[in-house]
């Protein structure tokens, strides 16, 4: 059984996808409409939220661990099924509860659960190759390709360059996760000149 200072160490990321954001929505909605009136306030002092966190869950689709987790273990549900990713719901247990948020990336250590860190250092598994064209910084500013012209074209060369996997990892970064992200590049850019051209690109990307 997890306390609530166990709850409120859940970060507030959406953990729901596409692929099965109706079937969340729908199992939030009825499992929040079945529960008790003392089962809903323990749910919202375990997440230390207030109830439109919850309508936002099935509502918009907007879930977050804490969410889940707390309504998986008030009203004993399996909250791989309450997320919506299995069709199968198991009886519930504190393992469960456990398993699932160590596949969402936490590190459960005294009575806390903490978000592991991406190792977003291993370049050749995010990017297969790296056109040094597209990178290019001349004096009138980014270099383009021939035949790229703005912003949206970049994008297309970059993205037709990541692979699969690592284009996931990348759509789960935070807003926290790209504040350290960027700081941690301008920080080099200051230090090694041979960085600047990577944080003017980004510049030029987020400008335009």
């Amino acid at each position: 059984m997890r306390d609530r200072k166990f709850m409120q160490s859940l970060t507030q990321a959406h953990i729901g996808s596409p692929e099965y954001t109706d079937k969340s929505k729908a199992r939030i909605r009825k499992a929040w409409k079945e529960a008790s009136k003392l089962q809903r306030e323990a749910i919202l002092y375990l997440c230390g939220t207030s109830v439109s966190s919850v309508h936002r869950a099935y509502i918009k689709g907007r879930v977050t661990a804490k969410i889940i987790s707390a309504m998986a273990q008030e009203l004993r549900i399996d909250p791989v099924y309450l997320l919506g990713k299995s069709d199968t719901q198991r009886d519930y247990t504190d393992g469960i509860l456990t398993r699932f948020l160590e596949e969402l990336g936490y590190e459960i250590k005294d009575g806390y659960a903490k978000k592991k860190k991406r190792n977003l250092s291993r370049k050749p598994s995010v990017i297969k190759q790296k056109p040094e064209s597209v990178w290019g910084f001349g004096k009138s500013g980014i270099n383009l390709p021939e035949g790229l012209h703005d912003a949206e074209a970049l994008c297309a060369v970059v993205n037709g360059i990541i692979d699969t996997e690592a284009l996931d990892k990348l759509e789960s970064l935070t807003l926290e996760d790209m504040d350290i992200l960027l700081r941690g590049i301008i920080i080099q850019a200051a230090i090694s000149p041979g960085k600047r051209t990577r944080l003017n690109a980004i510049k030029y990307l987020l400008s335009s």
